[in-house]
């Protein structure tokens, strides 16, 4: 059974390359709208899953701090 090995993907091409593959992948999910968010100054993560080196997976995180009232 080969180990998921999970690392931040920093290779915008690997990703580009990933997220086209996989129809139900959107704009939502490409490195641009990574950089949208990171240049809002909102912490972002490309995360990759690999199995044998080879990328299997992918999320974008994206964190954006809450804004609360009446607290």
């Amino acid at each position: 059974m080969a180990e998921i090995i999970i690392k931040l993907v920093e290779d915008k091409a690997e990703w580009e390359a990933f997220i086209t593959t996989h129809p139900e992948a959107n704009f939502l999910h490409s490195w641009n709208w990574g950089e949208f968010h990171n240049n809002l100054d909102h912490q972002i993560y490309r995360i990759g899953f690999y199995k044998s080196s080879s990328l299997v997976g992918a999320m974008l995180a994206i964190v954006e701090p809450a804004r609360r009232v009446g607290i």
